[in-house]
């Protein structure tokens, strides 16, 4: 185990027997080692959350109550929980009240990090930043690898229902444990770095449509509604750019796909346009925090205005943000600028159905997906 492993298991074997021994102050681990702990306490709660409802699920009205999931487990620690190898003793071996104190240690740890990380200066905030970035890849690329494995168990699965007969009892249609996985943890674990970033949604809760009523603002939404870390890990990868290459993103949010980028490539430039214009103001004093407001800006813009153009960049990304008439706009001048320079244009939900259809007449490729089919990234060829 490394030091974030050992602070963890340590942890959570004191909080197993319900002790208030104290094993080492936060504020006295490196800012590396603290983000690596962070990023591994938020996934465990998700692991966590998991278990419980499939143990639920397996012991809910059988009559072999923990026998179906004792061999679920078996199967899945060395599966999708094998990358918490190092906690497998106490998730494992534990009653459920013990898993219950495990759960609760789990959150608080979390709890307690944020508010250190709080009090960290700007220079050690960033090495935080860089590092968790550095473990949720990490994370991303284990569930990544593990996909096999779920098609795999599905087919067994649908082979298996394929045989049954007709008038076969519900309990035989069940999944058995090697027909199926925990659900993939990555897409919403890593939420909580929001409050990382300081993020305030608050305002966002006033926010009323009719301020604008022809585009879509998302007031109220919070975490839901903007681009998962998972899913901004699985573009930037797929995107592959080329050093200082230029993103932007056209409709930028609270600023999650720019403040993750700037972490992720220290020779990327990034441009986020936001219409929102509290949502700019925490986005570039996020980047500020960060010291990533040198390569990384947010502006208030709306897009939809007839004497704004879009600047040419080497990638661009959307993730639904536009009325219809905005994205006609919009999507016409990616196509312009695409045959001026090659440019790839990453979209998310149902901005690929809207590209497809109004890139009529424009240089594209077939689009590649990712990120379980819900990225589509259109390459432009080469201008004439």
């Amino acid at each position: 185990m490394n030091e974030a492993e050992k602070f963890l298991f340590q942890h959570l074997e004191a909080a197993k027997q319900h002790s208030q021994q104290s094993i080492l102050r936060i504020e006295e681990l490196a800012p590396e080692i603290c983000a690596e702990l962070y990023i591994n306490t938020i996934y465990l709660l998700m692991a966590i959350q998991a278990i419980h409802e499939k143990h639920w699920l397996l012991t809910h009205n059988l009559n072999q109550h923990e026998l179906a999931f004792q061999d679920f487990m078996k199967i899945a620690e060395s599966r999708e929980l094998s990358c918490l190898r190092f906690l497998l003793p106490l998730l494992t071996q534990s009653t459920t009240l013990e898993q219950e104190n495990i759960r609760v240690s789990t959150a608080n740890l979390a709890t307690a990090i944020r508010n250190s990380v709080n009090q960290m200066s700007d220079r050690d905030y960033r090495k935080f930043l860089d590092q968790a970035v550095r473990s949720m890849f990490c994370y991303w690329l284990f569930e990544e690898h593990l996909l096999p494995n779920r098609e795999i168990a599905d087919q067994k699965l649908q082979l298996r229902l394929s045989q049954l007969d007709s008038r076969a009892e519900w309990t035989q249609k069940r999944p058995l444990p090697a027909e199926e996985l925990l659900p993939a943890l990555i897409y919403r674990a890593f939420d909580s770095m929001d409050e990382i970033f300081n993020f305030d949604f608050n305002e966002d809760q006033s926010l009323c449509a009719s301020e604008n009523p022809s585009e879509r603002l998302y007031q109220g939404g919070g975490a839901g509604v903007q681009t998962s870390y998972a899913s901004i890990l699985a573009a930037l990868r797929a995107l592959d750019l080329p050093p200082e290459a230029h993103l932007i993103d056209l409709g930028s949010g609270y600023g999650r796909m720019g403040l993750i980028a700037g972490l992720w490539r220290s020779n990327l430039k990034f441009t986020g346009y936001e219409f929102v214009g509290h949502r700019v103001k925490i986005s570039n004093r996020c980047a500020l925090r960060a010291i990533l407001n040198d390569r990384v800006q947010f502006i208030e813009q709306d897009l939809s205005d007839p004497n704004f153009q879009i600047p040419l960049a080497d990638a661009y990304y959307m993730y639904d943000p536009f009325s219809p008439k905005t994205y006609q706009r919009v999507i016409d001048q990616l196509n312009q600028l695409s045959h001026k320079h090659p440019i790839t244009v990453v979209t998310k939900a149902d901005a690929g159905t809207w590209f497809q259809k109004m890139i009529q007449g424009g240089h594209w490729q077939k689009p590649e997906t990712c990120d379980e089919g819900m990225l589509l990234l259109f390459r432009s060829t080469e201008p004439a």
